[in-house]
């Protein structure tokens, strides 16, 4: 067995847990096999994210759970680009700058408005009204030292069906960022991926 075959059965393990891939790519195929399926996975991707249906947030986090092994082997491989590709399709163009209008008369100021329920929209973002226990048991899930993102996020969406997956993929991914982290401390992935505080 050579030295790139384990790696190649590395890094197909690596995108089948790290992108939760359905159906996973079988680590014990040949090399060229192996090669050609790990081509195809990062086509699909880029047609997912060119089509809409992953979300390029979805995408970075998914990128997160990668090895900078895997990442590094893509890279080199070309892969990259069929992502690459889909999400300059997907950035937006800037738009040219318009000319300046003249001032505009001064309106006069609107009157207070009444405090909104919990759940109803307050600047353009409707929080879920389940956020607190959502996010409490997504701290149980980390805490507990024994799933990976992808795992969480499956367990979450099973408990917590009316979630939108960006979201919870958002909360799994800033808990491991000092800045963003919801639970006052910070989780770290061990080598195999596992979440814990």
């Amino acid at each position: 067995m050579s030295e790139n075959t384990v790696d190649m059965k590395a890094i197909a393990q690596d995108l089948n847990t790290g992108l939760g891939l359905d159906p996973e790519i079988d680590a014990n195929l040949s090399e060229e096999e192996l090669l050609e399926a790990i081509k195809q996975e990062s086509t699909q991707v880029g047609q997912n994210i060119k089509t809409g249906k992953v979300d390029l947030a979805v995408a970075a986090a998914d990128e997160q759970a990668l090895s900078p092994e895997t990442w590094s082997f893509l890279q080199e491989q070309g892969f990259l680009k069929h992502i690459e590709e889909a999400r300059a399709a997907k950035v937006p163009k800037p738009k040219p700058a318009k000319a300046e209008k003249p001032a505009k008369a001064e309106k006069p100021a609107k009157p207070a408005k009444a405090d909104k329920p919990a759940g109803e929209k307050k600047g353009g973002f409707v929080k879920s009204p389940h956020a607190e226990e959502r996010n409490k048991f997504i701290e149980s899930l980390i805490a507990e030292g024994k799933y990976t993102a992808v795992e969480i996020l499956d367990k979450v969406l099973v408990k917590f069906p009316e979630e939108k997956r960006t979201s919870v993929l958002t909360i799994i991914s800033d808990s491991k960022n000092e800045k963003y982290t919801k639970f006052g401390k910070v989780a770290k992935a061990n080598d195999q991926k596992i979440l814990s505080f």
